[in-house]
């Protein structure tokens, strides 16, 4: 008869906490894209969560693989830990002495309403490739569903979610994305998105502009990449006009003399923003 799995996930290697991420913030939502999307496909690796970015670990999803020692059967188990002793984990389930990690669908409220476990050590997938009547977990193959988080920032409670996909056999797990909502005790549809800004401010929010002795730097994200950039002195004259055609568009003002300069940005959908810069 199989054993049960070691009490506790081992340790997770350096690429957890390292996740690049987008952020955009609006409304009450707090959304941040996993840009490109990362994949864990290693025995003991994982990635850490840190739902508002502030510099804490939320909640830890990672791979174990192995084989059981108390048996010769292999498995693969995806694991989720919340982290600060008072975070939680939306729960459908348990194996034994384990939460089992709900799979919530796109639109599913997170709220207080929803089985909470705060326990150190919880599954999302177990598969036990040649015992298969023992796999456990509701992510096994899942896609584009999500975990549903319960957690404190700054002694108050919030709800997020974390878009994944899981392997059918559990062998790998990618994250995509995350949110919460930055009003205490409110409620979170899972995959909620901030509330759309208008089409000026979205540029402003995916543009950034910057200047560096004589040149002007034009950096977009999460956005077309077209566009015209103006740029002008502070009387109005125009002293360049080039168009976008790569994410980062570089301006060279060989005979800029020191001083303010403006920066505009015009888009096919008529957006633009405009930047105050100061070069010297």
């Amino acid at each position: 008869m199989k054993k049960s799995l070691p009490n506790k996930l081992k340790s997770y290697s350096a690429l957890a906490a390292a996740v690049a991420t987008t952020g955009v913030v609006n409304a009450q939502i707090i959304y941040t894209d996993v840009s490109p999307d990362v994949t864990v496909n290693t025995s003991l690796t994982g990635v850490n969560i840190d739902l508002d970015n502030g510099g804490v670990v939320d909640f830890i999803v990672g791979l174990q693989s192995g084989v059981s020692a108390t048996s010769s059967y292999p498995y693969n188990t995806i694991w989720s830990l919340p982290q600060g002793g008072v975070n939680a984990i939306a729960q459908n389930g348990v194996n034994g002495a384990y939460p089992l990690n709900a799979a919530l669908n796109l639109a599913d409220p997170i709220d207080a309403s929803l089985v909470w476990a705060v326990d150190a050590n919880q599954i999302a997938a177990l598969v036990w490739p040649t015992y298969p009547a023992s796999d456990a977990g509701n992510w096994m193959g899942a896609t584009d569903k999500y975990f549903g988080f319960q957690f404190d920032l700054a002694g108050t409670t919030h709800y997020g979610w974390a878009r994944f996909d899981v392997a059918a056999d559990a062998s790998s797990f990618t994250i995509k994305d995350y949110a919460y909502d930055a009003t205490a005790n409110t409620m979170i549809p899972a995959g909620g998105m901030p509330v759309p800004l208008n089409i000026n401010d979205l540029l402003a929010h995916n543009t950034m502009i910057y200047g560096f002795e004589k040149t002007i730097n034009v950096k977009l994200s999460n956005t077309t990449i077209d566009g015209l950039v103006t740029v002008t002195d502070i009387l109005g004259q125009e002293l360049a006009k080039v168009n976008v055609t790569n994410e980062i568009t570089t301006i060279a003002l060989t005979d800029a003399k020191p001083g303010v300069y403006f920066a505009t940005i015009t888009k096919a959908d008529g957006s633009s923003f405009t930047k105050k810069l100061f070069l010297k």
